[in-house]
Parts: structure tokens; C-alpha cells; sequence
């Protein structure tokens, strides 16, 4: 009996477990990020569906009829500009929720950005309501342009006419800002997210309602008012803080206490920065940063990598609580 005589189903099963190997890939890459959230590329597991349905016309036949083999897909800067390609993409998984890869190089010109714009108004608008879990990669412009479109979901349809499923959002910044963006409101563009992880990306505004885990890193700008807004607007429980930059400035007096009422219950730094660079100022910076960082539930903290100003800071900020714990209310 050769592969063309198996029934659809046995072959599709065949499909399946040469489709392990990827996904235990896919798994071993978040065993590697284990104690923080990542949404590992897709790149993988498409390619290899791809291929199977290019083998010959029963193989294509057959891959092409399982609906579910088709809701994980990574799409690049060519495919991207192609929108029929795309749209037929996403039409074989049906009405499956979909796992999506956005990934462009670091430089792309103006006019493949609009190209990808106008092909991203063509296919994601009647889709963005079955995207789960979406991995963005690419300058800031593309990056804008793809959660434009979650954002005028979020205004134009009620959650009780058609549902918001994503959950999951994992954020690349390939490029330093062009200047042409605002830093991203998730409020708006993903209410019901529960895990974020962003490299990059400044971030406005996080989800107020579900947010469970947040990874920061990799240089971006995170003020008092931000993290502020993490601690006391969102019910985050994990913290992960790695290469941002903390900056200075006060807080305004009256929010700053109340953030020891917070939900999250652990804490991970590593590798924290500031642009200041007058040592005193240094230290004012961190202590502050530190007194707003610690909330009353806390469970567990884990500290990697900190220069001896923000350990300094950390010993001060530890001895004043210890000399002044706040009121139990």
C-alpha cells in the first residue's frame, strides 16, 4: 500500500507526528523560559505544514482538509504584502482560533510599509477576532499598524457580539523609534490579555482586567507613573523586569502608597538602568524606583545582575521599611 492509497485520516496522522518534532522544539524553548512567559516562533511548524501540501495533490488534498493544522501561522515581509496569499492562509483553519507570527527584518522601506498596510486592511479586520495568541517582530510603524486594527475591534464591536480572544501577546522592537508612533495602549488594543511579554516597545497603557504576567526588557523606558499603573490598575502576579530603564522624577504622592495594595506576588530584576549619571541622582532614582516596587504580598523576589548603585539603593530602601513598615490597613 503506498502513501496516496492510506485513508485521509491515517495520513493526517502520519502528518501529526512528523509535526512533533517542532513542537517539542516549541515546547524546549519555553521549558528554557520557564520561570517567564515567551511565545516561541512559529517559523517551524508552518514551514513544515507548507510543505507537506506541496508534495503532491493527494498530499495537498489531504493537509489542506485538516482545518486544524492550519491555525499556527508565521507570515513574513513577502507574504505580508501578498494579501490573497494570506487571506487563503487563514481561511483553511476555518473558524479555528488562530496562533499568528508577524516577523520583518530591522529595515524596510516606506513603501513596503504601505503595502503592508494596505494588505493588513484587506484580510486581518475579518479575522482579528480568532487571533489567541499573536507574536509581533519588526520596527515600530508595523508594529502599529498590525495593533491598529485590534484597537478599532475593541471600539467597533461589543465583547457580546463578537468575542475577544487574545490572550496572549509576545512583542519584538527590531528598530530604535522612528519618531512616527505613540507608545502602545493595550488597553484598547487587548483587553483581555493575560500574558505580555515586550522587547522594545514602550507601553502606555497595560489591560486593566485580566493581566496575569508581564515581561518588560531590553532598553525600554519604564517611569514611575508606568509601573504605578502595573502594581494598582491591572491584577498582574508576575513581574519580570529585565534591561528596562528606570527614570527619574517624583511620583505624585497621593498614588504611591496605595500601590502596596497590589496583586502581583513575584518580582524579577535584572540588569535595571537609568540615564542619569550623577551617582547621587543614580541612587535617588533606584531608591525610588525600589520603594514603589514592593508590595505587601509579595512572595517571592529575584535579583540578577545589579550594579552597586541599585544594591546600595535596595540595602537603603530595606532598612528605612524595617525602621518604618507601613500601617497594616
Amino acid at each position: 500500500m503506498t502513501f496516496q492509497n492510506l485513508p485521509p485520516e491515517l495520513l493526517n496522522l502520519i502528518f501529526d507526528l512528523g509535526a512533533r518534532q517542532f513542537l517539542d522544539a516549541m515546547n524546549y524553548q519555553r521549558g528554557i523560559w520557564r520561570s517567564t512567559f515567551t511565545l516561541p516562533s512559529l517559523k517551524p511548524i508552518f514551514r513544515y505544514h507548507l510543505s507537506l501540501s506541496h508534495v503532491c495533490a493527494t498530499w495537498r488534498a489531504v493537509s489542506i482538509g485538516f482545518s486544524e493544522t492550519w491555525n499556527q501561522i508565521h507570515l513574513t515581509k513577502s507574504a505580508l504584502r501578498d494579501a490573497p496569499m494570506t487571506f487563503q492562509f487563514m481561511g483553511r483553519s476555518i473558524s479555528h482560533p488562530l496562533s499568528l507570527e508577524f516577523s520583518i527584518r530591522r529595515e524596510i522601506a516606506q513603501e513596503d510599509i504601505a503595502a503592508i498596510k494596505a494588505s493588513l486592511n484587506q484580510f486581518l479586520p475579518s479575522n482579528v477576532h480568532r487571533i489567541h495568541s499573536l507574536r509581533l517582530a519588526g520596527p515600530d510603524v508595523f508594529i502599529s499598524a498590525v495593533l491598529d486594527h485590534f484597537v478599532d475591534h475593541t471600539i467597533c464591536y461589543s465583547p457580546l457580539s463578537r468575542p475577544f480572544t487574545l490572550s496572549h501577546l509576545h512583542i519584538i522592537q527590531k528598530s530604535t523609534p522612528s519618531g512616527e508612533t505613540f507608545p502602545l495602549d493595550l488597553n484598547l488594543a487587548a483587553p483581555h490579555l493575560t500574558h505580555l511579554r515586550t522587547c522594545g516597545a514602550p507601553v502606555f497603557t497595560f489591560p486593566r482586567w485580566y493581566l496575569e504576567e508581564v515581561v518588560l526588557e531590553e532598553g525600554i523606558l519604564l517611569s514611575l507613573k508606568n509601573l504605578y499603573h502595573i502594581y494598582s490598575k491591572t491584577p498582574t502576579k508576575r513581574l519580570v523586569l529585565n534591561g528596562i530603564t528606570a527614570t527619574g522624577g517624583a511620583p505624585r504622592a497621593r498614588g504611591i502608597p496605595s500601590a502596596q495594595q497590589s496583586s502581583i506576588t513575584s518580582i524579577a530584576f535584572s540588569n535595571l538602568q537609568t540615564p542619569e549619571e550623577d551617582p547621587i541622582i543614580r541612587g535617588l532614582v533606584y531608591y525610588n524606583f525600589f520603594c514603589s516596587s514592593f508590595p505587601r504580598n509579595l512572595h517571592t523576589l529575584k535579583l540578577a545582575r545589579l550594579d552597586d548603585d541599585l544594591m546600595n539603593s535596595l540595602h537603603t530602601m530595606l532598612e528605612v521599611a524595617i525602621k518604618s513598615p507601613p500601617p497594616i490597613v
